[in-house]
């Protein structure tokens, strides 16, 4: 290779170190050249053939570690073999992501390669995708190979063309003003340099303008193509069709034609299969997939019957339904899309084409892919809940509520379940009358007692609900079969409710479940309301890791509304630790992802996080200036008032309240709340607070905060139960904190308390009563 130098060092860190690395660019830039080199101990190649195969890519790479199974979770370990369709079974999406995390972590260090990831089946990329974002502090590195696939925010090398230098070694006996014309008229794309011929009339089209790079590839190609014998052509179509590159199913399609050839063709490149298959006239390319679909089984083999197929067949239509049906329940959801729409093509009714439709919508959205079908002719309801989760929060609100509307007189617990899910939208478009008048509709309108009691309590903002148990004990039975709803509901109430700890412990109940059966669709909003929850309780170490896991799962899913509340969330955590990068940072992003989308909630708590740096920072015009422009009334009251059960609004309060009391000259009387602020900031970490209020407390003569042996309350607290004998795991689930953030706090414990080892504890705590 020539002139790939800084792209080689970029990889080699990759394999080295660990991690991800997107590889980007066009067609015939030399992506799959680079690849080429990378040592990989595992490597899968996307086929344009099984892109619509159901973990097509995954059966490619991971077939050397398919003997570490037993080494997983039984969990884990049976959705992939489902997946894979090695064993009978439903699984879900998620259940499979994780377990080929988990795989991968378990047999590593790895070095996987995927060239060409954009002909990889969505369920299998999912996965991929989903162990990529997770690598951190792992040694096994993944690369990818793409043209134009989404991966989001993951690490990318962009390869653009050859200089002159690198494109004279490549093209020697090329004249320098020829090579000149060449590569300014190709960009330096390598491909095209080797295969384009110097025709100047090539060239000028390419300098003009007037064909693209791609296009005058498959030109040369196609050119290249039509001088070949019949046969030949008829050879390389078949191959073009069936893509997967399988000689036996070639040689036999092949004969079904009637077609004698001598070996399988093989493509020096994509386009050149692109070429072949667009040169063939549609009649044509219609008996080949006729040929294909007798030598094929299965759901390839329907596949290719559907491709030469142009009237409707209901028959196989249905078979198709049925081949995706399958395909969901080994977790494939996202592969069932294109089989579905498949299926609606072939539909003999409209009643049977739209509910085809409607399924390829639905597992669109599931499989965070809305963008995949049409979304125009999908139901009220659906296309309300695909833009709640994935779209416009004031266009979600006004499908779902008119979904309800029309459902009351004849459905009405579907219709109270829109009009929840309206409420929700609303809330995020920052509509609250709107939220309330349609929970208030189901408190009046509703038949069963319990779909009036959640309306009444959703309409009062929870004020007078009950213990989080409670609410899920009182849910109507409608609620209590859905898999997802029976928690969010409850949830939703909980969290603005006066038992908040309660809804806390509920909650990371609710996320467990959600996870176990695989819910990758919502299971991002769980995720922000826990860490919502969390920044509220002081418990920034849990809600910091909760906020984070929300992200990525609104990643995994698509769900740009996911996205801009966790990073608002992760603003606010940032924000009061004083940490002014990463709060601006991840403001910036929800508040650029909260626009695109209308979700005025996350917006508002992106602005309310960056008023909090300031008053961290001491900019308190800034800050009072951001505070006037909240445009949510929810989040304006959250940053106005003050709970005695929040350790930050204690400790903010206590500040406050020593400051008052100072500048009042009751300096005595000031240090008391002022060493109650520092200890509440320091076990929160808000070290630009803290700092203040040690300020404040030099200032009324008192020590610089406490002495070398003075342990905050959270600190006495895991001391007395490690001195108990306690484990970390045990410290935590009493005080709802991590066995991570415990053992920090004992790291912090020991040299203050002058031990060395737990077993000192009891003593120690003894001697400094």
């Amino acid at each position: 290779m020539y002139g790939r130098e800084r792209e080689r060092r970029r990889i080699s860190e990759v394999v080295e170190h660990g991690g991800a690395l997107v590889l980007r660019g066009p067609a015939g830039v030399g992506k799959s050249t680079l690849l080429a080199e990378v040592p990989a101990t595992l490597r899968a190649c996307g086929v344009e053939a099984e892109v619509e195969l159901a973990f097509s890519g995954l059966h490619q790479l991971l077939g050397p570690l398919l003997d570490r199974l037993d080494d997983l979770p039984e969990s884990q370990a049976d959705a992939l073999r489902r997946a894979l369709g090695l064993a009978t079974g439903e699984t879900t999406d998620l259940l499979v992501c994780a377990a080929v995390c988990a795989l991968l972590r378990a047999a590593e260090p790895q070095v996987v390669v995927i060239d060409d990831a954009h002909n990889v089946d969505r369920a299998s990329m999912r996965a991929l995708l989903f162990t990529a974002r997770r690598l951190h502090g792992s040694r096994t590195a993944m690369v990818f190979g793409v043209r134009d696939l989404d991966t989001g925010d993951l690490p990318e090398l962009t390869l653009t063309g050859l200089d002159d230098e690198a494109a004279a070694r490549l093209l020697p006996d090329l004249a320098p003003a020829t090579r000149a014309v060449l590569l300014r008229a190709t960009g330096g794309n390598p491909l095209a340099l080797l295969e384009l011929k110097p025709d100047r009339a090539v060239l000028d089209a390419l300098a003009t303008g007037t064909v693209p790079l791609g296009e005058a590839l498959q030109n040369a190609f196609t050119d290249r193509i039509a001088a070949l014998p019949q046969p030949q052509q008829d050879a390389l179509l078949v191959a073009a069709a069936e893509c997967a590159g399988r000689p036996e199913t070639i040689m036999a399609a092949c004969a079904e034609l009637g077609v004698r050839v001598d070996a399988v063709p093989e493509f020096s490149h994509p386009l050149m299969r692109s070429a072949v298959y667009r040169a063939a006239n549609a009649e044509r390319r219609r008996e080949v997939h006729s040929a294909l679909s007798t030598v094929e089984t299965g759901t390839t083999a329907r596949l290719h019957r559907a491709l030469a197929t142009t009237k409707a067949n209901e028959p196989l239509a249905a078979e198709l339904e049925a081949d995706a049906a399958d395909c969901t329940a080994r977790g494939g959801l996202g592969a069932s899309i294109s089989v579905l729409t498949e299926a609606a093509r072939l539909s003999e009714t409209p009643e049977a084409r739209n509910r085809r439709l409607a399924a390829a919508t639905y597992a669109a959205w599931k499989s965070g892919h809305p963008e995949l079908v049409a979304q125009d002719r999908v139901s009220t309801r659906l296309r309300g809940l695909i833009e709640r989760y994935s779209g416009d929060q004031v266009t979600a609100f006004e499908y779902l509520s008119r979904a309800s509307k029309s459902l009351w007189d004849n459905e009405p617990e579907q219709a109270a379940d829109m009009a929840f899910l309206a409420g929700d939208a609303a809330v995020h478009a920052g509509l609250l009358d709107e939220a309330i008048a349609v929970m208030t509709e189901v408190a009046e309108r509703a038949t069963d007692l319990g779909y009036r009691n959640f309306g009444r309590w959703l309409a009062d903002w929870s004020a007078t609900a009950p213990e989080p148990w409670e609410v899920f004990d009182a849910a109507p039975q409608a609620i209590r079969r859905s898999g997802a709803h029976r928690w969010l509901v409850p949830m939703a109430i909980s969290m603005r409710g006066p038992h908040l700890r309660q809804a806390r412990e509920f909650g990371l109940e609710a996320v467990a479940d959600l996870r176990e059966h695989g819910m990758l669709a919502i299971h991002a909003v769980p995720l922000y309301w826990l860490a919502e929850m969390e920044f509220r309780l002081g418990l920034w170490d849990e809600g910091t890791a909760h906020a984070a896991e929300s992200l990525r799962a609104a990643k995994d899913a698509g769900q740009r509304p996911g996205e801009a509340n966790a990073h608002a969330l992760l603003a606010l955590f940032a924000a009061g630790r004083g940490e002014a990068g990463e709060c601006r940072r991840h403001s910036a992003k929800a508040l650029e992802a909260a626009l695109l989308v209308r979700d005025r909630l996350a917006a508002a708590r992106a602005t309310w996080a960056l008023a909090l740096l300031d008053q961290a920072l001491g900019e308190h015009e800034a800050a009072e200036e951001r505070l006037a422009t909240l445009a949510h009334d929810l989040v304006a009251r959250q940053a106005q008032q003050r709970s005695d059960e929040h350790p930050f609004d204690r400790a903010r309060t206590a500040l406050e309240r020593g400051q008052e009391l100072r500048r009042n000259k009751r300096v005595k009387e000031a240090r008391g709340p002022l060493r109650l602020a520092v200890d509440l900031f320091d076990s929160l970490g808000a070290a630009p607070w803290a700092e203040r209020a040690r300020a404040e407390l030099r200032a009324c003569g008192a020590p610089n905060g406490r002495s070398a042996g003075e342990l905050t309350p959270q600190e006495w607290e895991v001391a007395r139960l490690a001195a108990a004998g306690l484990s970390n795991r045990e410290i935590g689930e009493r005080l709802l904190l991590s066995p991570r953030t415990v053992g920090y706090h004992l790291h912090k414990i020991f040299p203050k308390l002058g031990v060395a080892r737990r077993s000192q504890l009891r003593a120690a705590l003894a001697d400094t009563r």
